[in-house]
């Protein structure tokens, strides 16, 4: 009682990128003699026996043709440091806003009003653009608060956002203070919860959590304004645009390149609790390589951008008509303010489907 077992498995794995089948939750019977070990994720479940530093694991579920077959997987343990629950992730950082605390010292009461800032990634070192809207009315007998909040992708003028929407709260005393002030989410596909532990004049601080991924890292939101970022800080940068491949494919055909235009846009509210932290946006677009193919649509796309890590899959109309294999996924991250480096991974008939070598992808200019 008390824990919880979560799990990842990646698999097909190049140059930090993987195929990843995730686990959100789990049990570990220590009484059984085998199959001791359930993992429970969306589209798997495994029994696994556990036999001193070594899990034999079984899954009864079916796999598609082209899909790596994973119904018995004997894994062997690599790190034996430290036997309590420990953090799986990279090396947390922290932000800026940490290193000063002397230039906040008049605590506050949290007032209603638009709040500006960052979230800062740990995992990832990044900032990403944030505002918090707080607003606080009278209900029956009593003061509530009712908040909403945006991630940006960009700047906070940019169209790439996540709008989120909070459960009222009983508003703080002021007496107390709204240090440890949980905002929740109202609905399951919703992915963000903010704790607010520290009002200090007219800035907010706290920890930004993912129901998915966990802990995302600290906030700092200032009412009336963003306090200003060091120069060299980097941020969570935009995804739409147009990218051309960095390889000529056809030596004799100078436009021989892949042509990539992906876009941000809205999806519909899903019947079951969703667990795309990008939600509700998808990525849609289409992509062509001259003269080979047509115009083939980008669809089922998303971006963890808690890892930096998108994906999507094209599907050729003409394929799909003849029958023929119609659908091919790309995995990926941003390299750079202007640059993506994308992964093929095409669906053969049998097997593991092979990842093809990294590619650079690079924004056009004026192609926004």
């Amino acid at each position: 009682a008390g824990y919880n077992v979560v799990a990842n498995l990646s698999t097909l794995c190049q140059d930090g990128i993987c195929i990843n089948f995730g686990f959100t939750r789990g049990s570990y019977n220590f009484f059984a003699r085998k199959e001791q070990l359930s993992l429970v994720g969306k589209n798997r479940t495994y029994q696994c026996s556990v036999l001193g530093n070594r899990l034999e694991c079984l899954t009864h579920d079916t796999f598609q043709p082209g899909e790596a077959d994973l119904r018995r997987c004997n894994f062997e343990k690599t790190s034996t440091s430290g036997t309590a629950p420990r953090q799986l992730g990279p090396t947390v950082q922290k932000p800026f806003f940490e290193e000063r605390e002397s230039d906040l010292t008049k605590p506050g009461v949290l007032q209603p009003g638009e709040y500006a800032g960052f979230v800062f990634h740990e995992g990832l070192g990044v900032y990403q653009r944030a505002d918090l809207k707080l607003n606080v009315f009278q209900a029956e007998d009593s003061a509530k608060i009712s908040a909403h909040a945006r991630l940006y992708f960009g700047d906070f003028d940019s169209s790439e956002l996540i709008p989120y929407r909070f459960a009222e709260k009983a508003y703080p005393h002021p007496l107390i203070g709204a240090s440890g002030l949980v905002l929740s989410r109202i609905d399951a596909n919703m992915d963000a919860i903010i704790q607010i532990t520290k009002v200090e004049g007219d800035v907010l601080r706290g920890i930004w959590y993912s129901a998915i991924y966990g802990r995302v890292g600290p906030f700092e939101l200032k009412k009336g304004g963003a306090l200003p970022l060091p120069p060299e800080a980097r941020t969570m940068l935009p995804l739409s645009g147009l990218y051309r491949g960095s390889k000529n494919l056809f030596p004799s055909y100078k436009d021989g390149q892949w042509l990539i235009k992906l876009a941000i846009v809205p999806g519909i509210k899903p019947p079951t609790a969703s667990e795309n932290p990008f939600f509700p946006n998808f990525l849609r677009g289409s992509m062509i390589l001259t003269p080979v193919t047509g115009n083939l649509t980008i669809n089922d796309g998303s971006y963890d951008f808690y890892t930096g890590r998108f994906g999507f899959s094209k599907t050729s109309v003409e394929a799909s008509k003849s029958g023929g294999d119609s659908e091919h996924f790309w995995i990926g991250r941003q390299a750079s303010r202007e640059e993506l480096d994308l992964f093929h991974v095409p669906s053969p008939i049998i097997g593991a489907p092979p990842v093809h070598s990294a590619e650079r992808f690079r924004i056009e200019k004026g192609g926004e």
